[in-house]
């Protein structure tokens, strides 16, 4: 700590925190580049500084509308396709299917239709399989949490009941240990 005869309290280390000085150093960049933008807008334009943030507003403004007018199209969903285009996609991948399966599979009614179910089953399988495991888990996890949060109150299908005529049928006495 520095000290200065007067009495007052000199300049402390602790007074330089890492905090301290981030919003120092940010005002210090905020000013520097508040300054450049009043610079830049008189001489670009010729405005005096007190009508500086007005323009700077509408510059933005239509920064942001130009930047909306090429991001648009980007954003828009692709057009549906029409129903020519549908039906002739269909017909395509229908012989795809035949193609694939051979020609006896022209004979078959809806071929293309239960070929189509067993691929989206064949894909479905491991989804289901987890959201079976998922939901077991699950159900196996609350009747534990039940079971450790009011497992001493309540006591659904005589829980103790059949253990004591388990370890009864064992050769076990309830109370006694074995030795």
């Amino acid at each position: 700590m520095i000290e200065r005869g007067s009495g007052e309290r000199g300049v402390m280390l602790e007074d330089f925190g890492g905090g301290r000085l981030l919003l120092t150093d940010m005002r210090v960049a905020w000013l520097l580049l508040n300054e450049a933008r009043y610079r830049a807008i008189e001489r670009l334009f010729g405005l005096p500084r007190d009508q500086a943030n007005l323009a700077t507003l509408i510059a933005l403004l239509v920064l942001a509308q130009a930047v909306h007018e090429k991001a648009a199209p980007v954003l828009r969903a692709p057009p549906a396709p029409s129903a020519a285009d549908a039906a002739l996609g269909a017909a395509a991948l229908r012989e795809l299917f035949y193609d694939v399966a051979g020609p006896s599979s022209r004979e078959t009614p809806l071929f293309a239709t239960l070929v189509t179910i067993a691929v989206l089953g064949g894909l479905a399988r491991p989804v289901v399989r987890a959201s079976v495991h998922a939901i077991r888990g699950s159900s196996h996890a609350s009747v534990a949490r039940f079971r450790h949060r009011y497992g001493y109150v309540v006591d659904p299908g005589q829980w103790r009941a059949r253990r004591a005529q388990r370890r009864a049928a064992a050769g076990q006495l309830p109370g006694l240990s074995g030795g």
